[in-house]
């Protein structure tokens, strides 16, 4: 429970800082490298990257709005 309640804070103060950055800018659409890198910088713990990288990108989806670019040459 402890690395849970970990990871949320750290993703929620992760989106937040990239949520203000880009609306500064008037960015919409994020790339995930900038997410990584973001994460990379500010998480110590390597067990918990997988876990913050998934719940920063649900937030910054879901609760800022944000997009985020995709390769549109990968096929689904």
């Amino acid at each position: 429970m402890k690395k849970e309640l970990k990871a949320n804070q750290l993703a929620s103060k992760i989106a937040e800082e990239i949520s203000r950055n880009t609306s500064r800018e008037n960015i919409r659409n994020i790339d995930p490298m900038l997410v990584i890198d973001c994460i990379k910088r500010e998480v110590e713990d390597t067990n918990l990257i997988d876990e913050v990288f998934y719940k920063t990108m649900m937030l910054l989806e879901y609760k800022y709005g944000d997009l985020f670019d995709v390769d549109k040459n990968v096929e689904i």
